[in-house]
């Protein structure tokens, strides 16, 4: 990924793509939002000329573009944001509202995820999320394993318990035991798994 193609415009368009993407080694994840105020998805995607320096290709944010696809690394204006799509998304993974914003990252494509919920989160707080979460990301970027799905292993692990030491953990689990370890060494667990 050209991270210097500043103004490229990447989709995905197809699950052939995506396949191709996932090969990266590169914490993945999807934003969400129901899109009743814009000024939250302005205020996350506004985030992008500090987000891209700071992670560069250590994570990359899909976002549900208006043409049905993702968007990725993109600049994107707030009425390109894919509300269709999202709430597609959102269905899938049975967010309510109250839940919402959310960062869906998966261990094993539409079987396995974990699902990271800022509703009532202020833009500061949600900032501090991504941010903190980036520095991991580059962090593992560059000492992590090179293995692609150990490298996210290690960092979905680490994201979860970053999370729930700070009492900032909101992660619905659709079959993801994978993250029961992890957590049950930060501290209880319980409830946190559907």
């Amino acid at each position: 990924m050209d991270y210097e193609r500043e103004n490229a415009m990447l989709r995905i368009s197809d699950e052939k793509e995506m396949a191709k993407f996932r090969r990266e080694r590169a914490l993945i994840s999807v934003f969400v939002h129901h899109a009743y105020r814009n000024e939250l998805i302005e205020a996350v995607l506004g985030m992008r000329k500090g987000f891209d320096p700071h992670v560069r290709t250590a994570w990359h944010m899909l976002i549900p573009y208006v043409a049905g696809d993702y968007a990725v690394d993109s600049a994107l204006r707030v009425d390109e944001y894919g509300v269709d799509m999202a709430r597609r998304i959102i269905d899938q993974h049975e967010l309510q509202h109250r839940e919402l914003p959310a960062l869906i990252f998966e261990f094993v494509p539409q079987r396995e995820y974990f699902c990271v919920k800022l509703g009532g989160k202020t833009v500061d707080e949600i900032e501090e999320i991504i941010g903190t979460i980036g520095d991991m990301a580059v962090d593992e970027f560059k000492n992590g394993p090179k293995d692609v799905e150990e490298f996210r292993e290690n960092l979905h692990s680490r994201i979860a318990i970053y999370l729930r030491q700070r009492n900032l953990l909101s992660i619905l689990s659709k079959a993801a035991p994978k993250l029961a370890g992890a957590l049950g060494a930060a501290g209880d667990a319980k409830g946190l798994f559907d």
